[in-house]
């Protein structure tokens, strides 16, 4: 309870003084270099490929073969084509 005397006194003044809270801001300006070097590990990560085990072809590890629609030796689903 005393903390909240204390807080709406600390309004008040602040009020009164008519002051604004100021958040913090960098002291000076980043370099394009400096930005440049922090942004070197924001890359894409190159997607694993694996073979299908039914028909041969590239496809996504953990995932269901595009060409023939079988995944860890079974029928998920009948390709379109």
């Amino acid at each position: 309870m005393a903390a909240f005397g204390k807080i709406k006194k600390q309004i008040k003044l602040i009020k009164n003084k008519k002051e604004k809270i100021k958040m913090p801001n960098p002291k000076r300006r980043m370099s394009k270099s400096r930005t440049n070097k922090r942004r070197t590990h924001y890359k894409a990560a190159v997607p694993a490929l694996g073979t299908c085990s039914n028909c041969g072809e590239m496809k996504l590890t953990h995932r269901a073969c595009p060409a023939c629609g079988y995944y860890n030796e079974r029928s998920m689903f009948l390709p379109k084509s």
